[in-house]
């Protein structure tokens, strides 16, 4: 994305491994739903949704195999895309996930 022109202004929360309906880390602690702090914004992409609800900029990346987008979206009242498998080739991904978002 940099070579492409992209500015890249942090990072945000996912869970060890992708794997939990919340967004938690050991790294990060707990990642808080914007409008109702004893919430969770779901997960895996909890952090990227959080920071799009809080406008923290215009575009976030999110993974999603089992809702990992949709979720997050929905529970923080945003738009969160999954596109068509293949629409996206999954290079620079793991064959066995071919719904990864991937940019090149």
């Amino acid at each position: 994305m940099r070579e492409q022109g992209a500015i890249l202004l942090g990072r945000t929360t996912t869970p060890e491994f992708g794997w939990k309906g919340v967004t938690d880390s050991p790294l990060t602690g707990i990642t808080r739903n914007p409008w109702n702090d004893q919430m969770t914004p779901g997960g895996s992409s909890g952090g990227a949704a959080v920071a799009a609800a809080t406008g923290m900029g215009a575009l976030h990346i999110g993974t999603d195999g089992g809702g990992s987008i949709r979720i997050p979206a929905g529970f923080t009242g945003i738009f969160g895309f999954k596109q068509s498998f293949a629409a996206c080739p999954p290079t620079r991904s793991r064959p066995s996930a071919p719904s990864r978002i991937s940019a090149r």
